[in-house]
């Protein structure tokens, strides 16, 4: 090998080398740790994903066809009603919180983050204990109104889904809420 062709190698070898150097500085474990968890996460949509593909597809035009259409609806509408009622009891005890004195003042600031310290599913499951037919609310309700009376709250409906996800989403935005307007 003569020195010409000797030196443009040494190049490459020290570019290699820096580039080895910078990749090492950017990858840290944590980092190889989120992205292993990441694709550990991701891979049954990825699966779902691949089989849009590769899969029979009578499944997937039956699901195109018949259910689709609905899941996509709920949604929309669940986030239509969610959204705005989320922010308006968060956005609107926060205020109060922040700009107003009244008594207990301080106790309410900590008890609106409360619902973050529930899991959904089981506020979903508490609603629905609560305001079914036996539940309490319906047995005090009886007492009040008379033994046939009946007060017909599901939560089990769209209306009842959006205030149920709004009352355990709405502490998010009270938070940031109440940090910007003190």
């Amino acid at each position: 090998m003569n020195s010409e062709t000797a030196e443009p190698v040494k190049q490459q070898k020290r570019s290699f080398n820096r580039t080895l150097l910078a990749f090492k500085e950017h990858v840290q474990p944590v980092n190889l740790l989120a992205f292993a968890l990441a694709i550990i996460i991701t891979l049954p949509l990825l699966v779902i994903v691949a089989y849009l593909f590769v899969g029979e597809a009578k499944e997937w035009g039956h699901i195109s066809k018949y259910l689709l259409p609905h899941y996509l609806k709920s949604t929309v509408l669940l986030l239509l009603g969610v959204i705005p009622l989320s922010i308006l009891l968060g956005v609107g005890t926060a205020w109060l919180v922040s700009v107003y004195r009244f008594p207990f003042r301080r106790v309410f600031e900590w008890a609106l983050i409360l619902p973050l310290a529930i899991p959904t599913y089981i506020v979903a499951f508490s609603y629905v204990g609560l305001f079914d037919f036996t539940g309490p609310v319906n047995q005090v309700y009886q007492k009040i109104a008379g033994p046939e009376a009946f007060l017909s709250i599901d939560v089990q409906t769209m209306p009842g889904l959006i205030c149920v996800i709004s009352f355990v989403l709405y502490p998010y935005i009270y938070l940031i809420s109440r940090i910007s307007f003190q």
